[in-house]
């Protein structure tokens, strides 16, 4: 089966939702109470115009800056911002913008120090797209930063999964490159 990525149909105040717990607000606060430094203040949002439906959108604004500020924050090595962002990525929230912030926020991860239940919780959310199939459009991304973190057990599994794959498709290839990456990082261990 070819990699087909599952999106979630939601009408249109739902798809440009904050989602619950993640507003700009909340996430400013958490990133506080978890000794963040680097500032995630969010800004006021412009006014601009959009659709009648969209009645709460100077909130999603604030929002997906705020998360866009967390990139920074991973980067200044900002440890409660790099425990965010792998919240978030696990979170696995569908709206809009959401494939987007999750590819920067690992980018950003893949330089970043990772504690090792971060690295398990990313191992486990990766392996459970896997299994499930649901490759976004962000999933080439993680890739990148899962091949840095994945764990022995995880690659047996993903040994196990290619063999029900088809060898031909770019889905049975990334195995196969995330197998050789992860037994070139144990040699070079």
């Amino acid at each position: 089966m070819a990699p087909v990525h599952k999106p979630v149909n939601s009408p249109g105040p739902a798809y440009h939702a904050v989602p619950p717990g993640w507003s700009a607000e909340e996430i400013a606060a958490r990133h506080r109470a978890l000794g963040g430094v680097f500032p995630l203040e969010p800004q006021p949002a412009a006014a601009q115009a959009h659709p009648p439906y969209l009645t709460d959108r100077p909130r999603w604004l604030r929002y997906i800056a705020t998360l866009r500020a967390l990139v920074g924050g991973i980067r200044a090595g900002d440890a409660a911002a790099v425990h965010l962002a792998v919240e978030y990525i696990c979170l696995n929230y569908h709206g809009s913008y959401a494939g987007f912030l999750r590819a920067r926020l690992a980018r950003a991860l893949k330089s970043a120090a990772l504690t090792e239940a971060q690295k398990q919780a990313l191992d486990a959310h990766f392996l459970a797209l896997v299994e499930t199939r649901n490759y976004a459009e962000e999933f080439r991304i993680y890739r990148k930063l899962w091949a840095g973190l994945i764990s022995e057990e995880t690659v047996e599994k993903l040994r196990r999964h290619a063999r029900t794959t088809a060898p031909d498709t770019p889905h049975a290839r990334w195995l196969a490159d995330l197998d050789a990456t992860a037994r070139t990082r144990r040699l070079n261990a």
